[in-house]
């Protein structure tokens, strides 16, 4: 029960974080664990990934994390 209030107080500070605009490698560093314990969610998270690197100018990275997100969202279909 621990693990699973901590995960969701992390995916909520990510969100609203997000939501208002804080693209920090905290936040995207939040959301890559996220992918990994929440894995049905991985997409979105991956996503959110892209468009903070894409945020910070890093397009090539903006690029792999969206093919990753890609991957994800056809895996769970």
């Amino acid at each position: 029960a621990d693990k699973l209030h901590w995960v969701n107080s992390d995916c909520k500070y990510a969100e609203l974080s997000f939501a208002a605009g804080m693209h920090s490698t905290d936040i995207l560093e939040i959301y890559l664990s996220l992918a990994q314990q929440i894995p049905d969610n991985a997409a979105g998270y991956f996503e959110r990934v892209s468009r903070i690197y894409e945020s910070q100018g890093n397009e090539h990275e903006a690029a792999r994390f969206r093919n990753f997100s890609q991957k994800a969202r056809t895996e769970q279909n």
